[in-house]
Order: structure tokens, then sequence, then C-alpha cells
């Protein structure tokens, strides 16, 4: 494919965002001045909607300059980056025009505005993004496995493609990011452990105020209800008995050896 051909066929967005810069311009305003009317709208208090359609329309222009200049230079690289410096120049240039708009509006324009107060322009401007580079993507996934299995090759038509579906994805993201969040989306909820479902933790009864572990009782570590082991107290061997049984503590005890007197042993000879 011909470089110039290549710059050609990344220009896919721009016009679709000149198609939703005019919707916002026209079916923006209009829906807005009669949703003004409603005793019960939020934009009756609004006087700055006809200065916010002008300027979300410049921002979709802008943004479409940008896109063209972007999809134009991807293209090209994607390609082979062949046939002179031109394609590159080109589409620098337009880059240049394009993000110059969009800082004057983003930066020095809209901050001047009520937008954060009344945000429905906005909505109408984001939502008309997210529609634009939505269908785009789609497209250019379709063009690029077309061109793929189709025979076409890398650089004879798949590498344009494969360019406008980076710029179009990547704007379909943040659009669409940015228009749920006016929306009052909902994140999904953290998966639950099973520990917090049963209302216990480690060990069984849980931790003590503050995350701490229970306190041992003195004597004892750690200390069942009731005693300790061997014999009560936690002693070991406690006083008066333990392990072995009562009766004898020492070894062997008085009065007797092993084999105890009176039975059992071997007999003398």
């Amino acid at each position: 494919m011909d470089v110039l051909q290549a710059l050609g066929a990344g220009r896919a967005l721009g016009p679709s965002l000149y198609a939703a810069a005019a919707a916002v311009l026209i079916l923006g305003y209009f829906y807005i001045v009669w949703d003004r009317r409603k005793d019960e709208s939020s934009n009756k208090e609004d006087g700055q909607v006809g200065l916010k359609i002008v300027l979300y329309t410049l921002l979709l222009v802008s943004l479409g300059v940008a896109a063209d200049a972007v999809n134009g230079i991807l293209g090209w690289l994607m390609a082979g980056a062949k046939g002179g410096s031109q394609p590159i120049k080109v589409g620098l240039a337009s880059l240049v025009a394009g993000g110059a708009g969009l800082v004057v509006v983003l930066l020095v324009l809209l901050p001047r505005t009520n937008t954060k107060e009344f945000p429905q322009t906005e909505r109408f401007a984001a939502g008309s993004v997210a529609v634009v580079s939505g269908i785009a993507v789609v497209m250019q996934l379709n063009a690029l496995l077309v061109a793929l299995l189709g025979g076409q090759g890398w650089r004879g038509g798949a590498a344009p493609h494969a360019g406008t579906l980076l710029v179009a994805g990547a704007l379909a993201f943040l659009a669409i990011t940015r228009f749920g969040t006016m929306s009052d989306w909902t994140t999904p909820a953290k998966s639950v452990s099973m520990g917090a479902q049963m209302g216990a933790g480690y060990p069984p009864h849980g931790y003590g105020p503050q995350g701490q572990m229970p306190q041992a009782q003195p004597g004892a570590y750690p200390q069942p209800q009731g005693g300790g082991y061997p014999g009560a107290g936690g002693q070991m061997p406690p006083q008066g008995g333990g392990y072995p049984p009562q009766g004898g503590g020492q070894m062997p005890p008085q009065g007797g050896g092993y084999p105890p007197q009176g039975g059992g042993g071997y007999q003398p000879r």
C-alpha cells in the first residue's frame, strides 16, 4: 500500500466526530431549551447553555482533527514507514492544530463556565464520543480481520485499520468511563471471604479489641478453661498429684522399688 493511501485510510474517526459535533450543537441545544420549559427541570437556572454547547462543539471538532492525525501517523508507521517524510509531516501538522484546540477549550474556556454545576451539555458530548468511537472499534476490528483473513496482508490493508482500532479503543474507554461516572454507575462489589460471611476470623472466636490476640491467663500457655495440663492450676507437676498418679510422686516410691514388694518381677535364684 502507498504511504499516502495508508495515511488516508487511517482517517476514519474524524468525519464521525464532526457529525457528533453537529448533533451536539443542534440536537443538544433544542433539547436543553425544551427541557428548561419544565418547572422541575435541573437546567432551568442554567444561563450558559448556548455558550457551553458552542465550546463542546469546538472540542469535538478539535478531537476529530487530532484523531485523524494520530490515525494517519499510526497507519503509516505500521505499514512500514516508507516513502519519505511527507506523511509524518502532514500528521504532525494536524496533530498540533487539533491539540491546540483541545488545550484551549479544556484548560482555558470550559473552566470559566458552570459546567460542573450544570453538566448536561458535557453528558451530551461524552455520550456522542462514546457512541462514535464504540462504533468505530467494531467496524475497524471487522475491517482488520477481513484484511488479514482475506489475503491482503499486514501492509496491504490491515495496518491502517489496526492504528484506527487503537485510537478508537482509547477514545471509547475514556468516553464511556466519563459518561458512566457522570451517570452514577455502580462498581462491582468486592468478593467477601468465607470468614467474613460466617462472622468469624482466626482464631475461631476472633481477635480481641483493636485486632489483638486474646491474652492468656497466668500460669499456662495456652490456658484452657478450668485448669492447665497436667493438673489443676496450670503447674507442672501440681502439688499433691500430677503424673505419675496420686499416691506417689517419687521413682521409686517409699516402701518399695521396682518391681514392687510382694509380687511380680523375676524370682531370685
